[in-house]
């Protein structure tokens, strides 16, 4: 009866299935996000001024960020540190608040 109750999270099937959704979709969406200006460069190219070098700089600078300054790593250390409830909040809030800006 005991083991029954103390059955672990990730135990349950359908937990499983659902962090995965979860994680995908998170992923799905921070990938959109980064790909949503590629219609948009006729646009900013005439309404901003935008030259091919200046629309290549903001798209690509999510990879500079993760690259050059070690975010990846930062947010190894962390999720190691605060666990993943804390880091998974915070990256989607950082998402957000990333999709705001580029709004």
């Amino acid at each position: 009866m005991t083991e029954k109750i103390q059955k672990k999270l990730s135990d349950s099937k359908g937990a499983r299935w659902a962090a995965l959704s979860v994680v995908a979709f998170t992923m799905l969406c921070g990938y959109f996000l980064t790909d949503v200006m590629s219609p948009l460069k006729p646009m900013l190219e005439s309404e901003l001024l935008w030259s091919s070098t200046d629309y290549g700089f903001f798209t690509s600078a999510y990879g500079w960020v993760k690259g050059f300054l070690f975010m990846l790593i930062f947010g190894g250390i962390i999720f190691g540190k605060m666990g993943g409830r804390f880091s998974g909040f915070n990256a989607c809030f950082v998402m957000h608040v990333g999709g705001g800006i580029k709004y």
